[in-house]
């Protein structure tokens, strides 16, 4: 006879996490930049995710990873916008640390 693992818990046991929303997200056209915050023990990180979003042959939505050539100078500026948010948003998180003290 099979002995569950004491460490596991039966599904109907592990809490459910709600889906992760993003930080920002921004769009120019089929492109999409998504910017995400990760709280870790050395404190808050960002970090970007640069897709292209399309409908497939059976009318689905899918995201690819693969940018055209007229999908580049889009995507530059995608994320130049994120990284100027991201920038802001740490000197702003800085300096509410620096009054708060």
């Amino acid at each position: 006879m099979a002995q569950r693992n004491n460490d596991q818990q039966p599904a109907s046991e592990v809490p459910q996490q709600t889906p992760k929303r993003p930080f920002r997200e921004f769009r120019c056209g089929a492109l999409k930049a998504v910017v995400w915050q990760n709280d870790t023990r050395n404190g808050v990180m960002f970090s970007t995710q640069l897709v292209r979003i399309y409908k497939d042959e059976a009318d689905e939505w899918q995201e690819s990873h693969s940018l055209g050539f007229d999908d580049l100078l889009p995507a530059g500026k995608l994320l130049d916008t994120a990284h100027t948010v991201i920038i802001r948003e740490m000197q702003e998180r800085a300096e509410r640390q620096r009054n708060a003290a």
